[in-house]
């Protein structure tokens, strides 16, 4: 790996890192899967591949400088043709059939989120009202049936013995159960086992206890397993824009929506806008641009791959399943190549998805710098900042700006 990074530096020297790692690099692993899928499903070529090498390595320069120049024109495609591969990739400029029917897709998940959030949302609020209720929780009526608090005991061994074999049961059947127990299903058996510690006597309150006891790691249980639920639906929800309209075809149009929503909503700046301005800032040796670039390159090259599988496993299926002399190479690229395509754009959402909070946190970080490299006077407050930043990517009309030329 070391070799492998000294030798991008040097390289990076002349043609620049972002294109050695998302143009160059993807077009040699696509043009190398590419030479070897050609021979494999047309064995008739392998002569003429030897006979080329041959003639490479007896000096016919013009093989290697063929070779070469293939790998830098293709290079410089994809690297040429990333913003539009990544569009593709969002889901945008496919048939509008393709785009409406993903959209529906996204928009069928974000209703199924929404449709769950809430009344999970409010099944927490009510455990948690049982358990942290200063007043009337699961706890303070346990304890207040034990004679300690409001109600005073009054022993009856039959019914604390009725109650607490009620009590057992309905425990039983919620340990059971692969649901997690409701609140009212929770509220219920701390009904039966507070009736236990009543009427229980001597003779009766080791049951109570028993059940006491076995009451609260079960609502606690419960408690955190629909917190984790709750939790992860929030995750989910929160990479869906505010608004069912804005859902987008995929997963990447929809984070880069929530982008555009939380800076707006937070600050009144345009992401692409904001964008433009922090060039000339970063520019400057500013330490994040290596987070940002690092970012950039990474889903670069993710989006790079990731266009390049699907492009051999689509040409090359249907040509091995036709002229491959056995069933070996078909099954390879259908297998292998489907499933390095589908990692690899698993990859790129992941990448775009750290991708985006990078360039959110450029936002905070960089913002009052940027505002100093337009001459602008920095706000007092945040309501201040909201107007300025909104004058100054307003749509229309002339803003009302007031300049610091001292500031920088």
């Amino acid at each position: 790996m070391a070799g492998l990074s000294s030798l991008l530096d040097r390289l990076s020297g002349f043609f620049g890192r972002p294109f050695l790692v998302a143009g160059l690099l993807p077009a040699l692993v696509a043009l190398t899967v590419h030479a070897v899928l050609a021979v494999a499903v047309f064995p008739h070529l392998q002569p003429e591949v030897r006979g080329h090498l041959a003639a490479g390595e007896n000096g016919e320069w013009w093989i290697v400088l063929f070779a070469v120049v293939a790998l830098g024109v293709l290079g410089f495609v994809t690297w040429t043709l990333h913003p539009r591969m990544l569009r593709l990739l969002q889901g945008y400029g496919l048939p509008a059939v393709v785009t409406d029917a993903l959209t529906r897709v996204q928009q069928a998940r974000f209703e199924a989120i929404e449709d769950r959030l809430q009344p999970v949302g409010l099944e927490l609020y009510r455990l948690r009202r049982g358990i942290e209720d200063a007043s009337g929780s699961w706890i303070v009526r346990l304890r207040d049936a034990r004679g300690r608090g409001k109600v005073a005991p009054s022993p009856n061994p039959d019914a604390a013995r009725k109650a607490a074999k009620e009590a057992a049961a309905l425990r039983a059947q919620l340990e059971r159960q692969s649901a997690t127990p409701t609140a009212a299903q929770l509220d219920a058996l701390c009904e039966l086992v507070a009736a236990t510690l009543r009427s229980a006597d001597a003779d009766t309150v080791r049951e109570a206890d028993e059940e006491h006891k076995a009451f609260l790691p079960l609502a606690f249980t419960s408690e955190e397993r629909v917190t984790g639920t709750y939790a992860r639906l929030m995750q989910e929800r929160q990479r869906f824009p505010a608004r069912r309209s804005d859902v987008g075809p995929t997963a990447m149009a929809n984070l880069e929506e929530v982008a555009r929503d939380k800076v707006v909503a937070r600050y009144g700046i345009d992401l692409d806008g904001f964008a433009a301005h922090r060039q000339d800032v970063m520019a400057k040796d500013d330490p994040f641009a290596d987070v940002l670039d690092q970012a950039r390159s990474q889903l670069e090259m993710a989006v790079a791959i990731t266009v390049h599988g699907g492009l051999v496993t689509g040409l090359w299926t249907p040509l091995a399943l036709l002229y491959a002399p056995t069933i070996v190479p078909y099954v390879a690229v259908t297998l292998a190549g489907g499933a390095v395509t589908v990692a690899f754009y698993g990859a790129t959402v992941d990448c775009f998805a750290r991708y985006v909070t990078v360039q959110l946190a450029a936002i905070d970080l960089l913002r009052f710098k940027v505002l100093r490299a337009l001459h602008l006077a920095l706000p007092e407050d945040a309501q201040a900042e909201r107007r300025l930043w909104e004058q100054i990517y307003a749509p229309i009309g002339v803003p009302e700006l007031t300049y610091d030329h001292a500031a920088q």
